[in-house]
């Protein structure tokens, strides 16, 4: 079985969508059941924690935003004149991010929706990537066989949005790499606390600075905290860069006990889950979490919002506040903080949670579903 799967996520810095497409796409060139075809890059050939071509060019081109915005253009043109040629006919194509090629020929089509957010809260995306979105992503649905979503929160929304039937959409979870994300020994936290200068304590934020992280209101959050709290656990927040958050990187800046490490590579946000007090991610929406399920897995206890999918990946095994009562979020942060007792507690239930995903169950799922298209097709 001729098997195609996009990997242009992996590309960029590796978030959320590069994890998962790259985990899939390793599992596909591993089995024996298809001779897998990769475009434009082959996961085999890549090392997991090297930086991507658009992201090696834009730290180049860091201090000439309009040069890094042409090159951007120059290769994204060149993507779409490569859709022109249509290439071989292929058993099934997989897109792990949101739109099918118009260029790949296939028998069968599975596309990813990882979340709604584009169409539900298009205030948080780039008017660029919104734009994208309208015109290419219902007629993607339209075209695929299938269509997976890594929560049944996203699920729900997806068959109350398009009217989809049923059968058409599965529910398959992200996981968790537990060869990288396990609690790490001292040794091991001690490289990492020593090569960023970390503090004894401190309160962790895992995710790219824009706008739909809810870093701002989280920074309200953690100011508002009693002083001697606050110096205790300064606030580290360890994540890509963005958009939209000229503002944030000012407040940032002036704000005491606030520390942002930009991009943190997979081994040493591991260390860092596991040295973290509380990892807090008040998210205002998500179409999984994967940083809660990883901070679990490396047995940091977990503030997190009250958005469904992140209710759903927590298990009960992190603490839920609403993402914009920063009143809330403080108040329940100062409890973890003063509290040892629920802190050590929350830690082993977030383990035995997290224990629940492993991305060797998911890449079974995907390649079950692959086979059995090619095979009714």
């Amino acid at each position: 079985m001729r098997l195609f799967i996009d990997t242009t996520s992996l590309l960029g810095e590796e978030t959320g969508i590069g994890r998962y497409a790259r985990q899939i796409a390793l599992a596909a060139a591993r089995s024996s059941m298809f001779e897998t075809h990769f475009s434009p890059c082959n996961p085999t050939q890549a090392k997991t924690d090297s930086p991507g071509l658009l992201v090696r060019c834009k730290k180049v081109l860091a201090t000439h935003p309009t040069l890094y915005q042409t090159a951007k253009n120059v290769f994204n043109a060149c993507r779409y004149m490569a859709s022109w040629k249509h290439g071989p006919q292929y058993d099934c194509y997989f897109e792990p991010n949101f739109i099918l090629r118009s260029s790949v020929r296939s028998r069968t089509a599975v596309v990813t929706a990882h979340d709604l957010s584009c169409f539900r809260y298009p205030e948080w995306h780039p008017a660029e990537r919104v734009r994208h979105m309208e015109r290419h992503f219902q007629r993607s649905l339209a075209r695929a066989t299938r269509i997976i979503t890594v929560s049944e929160a996203v699920r729900q929304e997806l068959l109350a949005k398009y009217g989809l039937a049923e059968g058409r959409v599965v529910t398959i979870p992200n996981g968790v790499d537990h060869a990288v994300f396990h609690p790490m020994s001292v040794e091991q936290c001690a490289l990492v606390r020593q090569m960023y200068h970390l503090p004894e304590h401190f309160v962790l934020h895992v995710g790219t600075l824009e706008p739909r992280k809810n870093q701002y209101n989280l920074l309200l959050s953690h100011t508002a905290l009693p002083e001697p709290l606050r110096k205790k656990y300064p606030l580290l927040l360890a994540g890509a860069v963005g958009w939209g958050n000229a503002a944030l990187y000012d407040t940032i800046k002036s704000t005491p006990h606030v520390h942002w490490l930009g991009y943190v590579p997979d081994a040493e946000l591991a260390a860092l889950y596991t040295m973290a007090d509380v990892m807090v991610y008040p998210s205002w929406y998500e179409g999984f979490g994967l940083p809660v399920a990883e901070a679990m897995a490396c047995g940091c206890p977990v503030l997190t919002s009250t958005d469904p999918a992140l209710v759903e990946t927590s298990g009960g095994a992190a603490r839920h506040v609403p993402p914009h009562l920063v009143d809330t979020i403080r108040a329940v942060l100062k409890e973890l903080l003063e509290d040892v007792d629920q802190r050590r507690a929350m830690r082993q239930l977030g383990m035995q949670r997290a224990a629940v995903f492993s991305w060797e169950a998911s890449m079974k799922r995907h390649l079950q579903l692959f086979w059995e298209l090619c095979l009714n097709s």
